[in-house]
């Protein structure tokens, strides 16, 4: 049984200027009821064929109201940051088990508020005429919805019995309630993965899971050639509960057709689709080469500085850069939630952007030291993240013109930042590996100003690692002792 909680564990932090930013610990402070609405239901009826009440034939929704919390502090000679913030903030509740207060890490479960305003002050006890009492001050503060709950997590490896190391991951982000469309479903349930082949022996197998990483089955029918690697994979929709596999084959160059497949039928049956002309081997290099949320929207990270793009689901691509920012090859490309902003990195510390759905694209300033970028994300128009195979991690927050490398998180400045998963402006993960190379998770709840090393079991490098929502995570990697690939699930301690 887990212990209960008191009072007397909790600190709240603040974080002025918002996810990715310093945060502070608020000491001494009381906090009220925190309150969030999930929104209401409306009912819709009709009379019954008895004429004495009604059935309920449907039903309406209200979106929630604002997150809600009250804090109340002593007044000291020096304001503090309830008197003084302007502008839109985060909010931390997190609650420890032991250990010292003022270590942001040392928590076991804890809530977020986002874009957080005060709503009001009210000051008391300012003067009194014979007693001797405490000044203080209360704030009532609003929120955006949803809360955010943050538990402590734990890196467990599952069992496989493949033999070929693994390069990507990806799975179903939406959960199905009973009532919805065919079977319940939940976030994270059903993964893609793309595999290594064996060097011109057997063509790479296409291995799925159905039930979290508890077993993993290959596809019936492999879409490549023998010795053919598939280096990334998407999964999106492409019907009410039609899934769309979606892989791709490794890029080198060379004199053949580059190739991307696709299954509708959980990969019994495979449609190739080319990529590029039938002589330059374009195609994804990396995990995370390809990018595709939605049917209506893809990209593709290419060898050769190309970056494609595609809007039927990728069944055609359509070359948004051919070459002309880097003739190096590229290994991620991301966009934000709104498909507007988006970010690709290639060799030499070249970061190249789009401001209108990839259509476009510009240079940012490349990175210094000029090491690969294997890693990117965008957060939005300003705000972008990418790790590189220095080991270092590195944040611009006008849209690639100037970067700040991000320090002092366990493996800072060491091996490779392999991959990159955000869920949420605040929620992110990391895989990273040191030189030998042996395999890290880490997890960030403020937007990846500090970085927490999860204890991870043994591997021999990991590749890539992705995220329905805040607590549940997974990883693939190369094989692990030589063996099977790593396959790891990242969840609630």
């Amino acid at each position: 049984m887990s212990n209960a909680l008191t009072s007397k564990s909790g600190r709240v932090w603040i974080q002025p200027n918002g996810p990715g930013n310093p945060v502070y610990p608020l000491s001494c402070k009381d906090t009220g009821d925190l309150s969030e609405s999930f929104g209401s239901i409306e009912l819709l009826r009709c009379f019954n064929d008895m004429g004495d009440g009604w059935d309920v034939v449907g039903q309406t929704e209200s979106p929630p109201d604002p997150i809600t919390i009250s804090l109340d502090t002593l007044l000291f000679e020096d304001r503090d940051w309830l008197e003084k913030l302007k502008c839109a903030f985060s909010l931390y509740i997190l609650n420890r088990d032991c250990g010292m207060a003022n270590v942001f890490s040392n928590y076991v479960r804890g809530e977020i508020l986002t874009n957080c305003k005060i709503a009001s002050r009210t000051y008391s006890n300012l003067v009194m005429r014979e007693e001797d009492a405490a000044s203080m001050l209360g704030v009532e503060i609003s929120a955006w919805p949803p809360l955010l709950d943050v538990s402590k997590l734990e890196v467990e490896a599952e069992t496989n019995a493949f033999a070929l190391g693994w390069n990507d991951v990806i799975g179903n982000p939406d959960t199905r309630c009973v009532g919805d469309c065919k079977a319940p479903i939940d976030a994270g349930e059903q993964l893609l993965i793309a595999s290594q082949s064996a060097p011109a022996a057997a063509t790479a197998d296409v291995p799925h899971s159905h039930d979290s990483f508890a077993t993993f089955q290959a596809a019936a029918v492999d879409p490549f050639g023998a010795g053919l690697h598939i280096v990334s994979c998407a999964y999106f929709y492409v019907g009410n509960t039609t899934v769309r596999w979606y892989v791709g084959r490794q890029g080198a160059g060379g004199a053949v057709q580059g190739l991307c497949a696709y299954s509708d039928d959980g990969g019994a049956a495979w449609t190739t689709v080319n990529i590029g002309g039938a002589a330059v081997g374009h195609g994804p290099t990396y995990g995370g080469g390809l990018w595709m949320p939605d049917e209506t929207f893809g990209l593709a990270a290419c060898n050769l500085g190309y970056i494609y793009k595609s809007i039927n689901g990728g069944g055609t691509w359509v070359a948004v850069e051919s070459g002309v920012l880097t003739a190096g090859s590229y290994s991620q490309v991301k966009a934000d939630p709104s498909k507007t902003y988006c970010i690709a990195g290639a060799a030499a510390g070249i970061v190249s952007l789009s401001d209108d759905g990839g259509d476009t694209w510009y240079a940012g300033t490349a990175i210094g030291g000029a090491p690969a970028i294997f890693t990117v994300w965008r957060f939005n128009k300003d705000v972008c993240l990418v790790g590189d195979t220095s080991g270092g991690l590195w944040r611009s927050d006008d849209a690639g013109v100037t970067w700040t490398q991000i320090t002092g998180w366990t493996g800072s400045g060491v091996g490779d930042v392999r991959d990159l998963w955000f869920v949420n402006d605040h929620e992110g993960f990391m895989a990273h590996n040191d030189a030998t190379p042996v395999g890290k998770v880490l997890r960030t709840i403020n937007g990846g100003y500090n970085w927490e090393a999860l204890t991870t079991p043994a591997n021999q490098g990991l590749n890539k690692i992705w995220a329905p929502n805040g607590e549940l995570a997974y990883v693939v990697g190369a094989l692990d002792v030589g063996v099977n690939p790593a396959s790891m699930k990242v969840t609630t301690a």
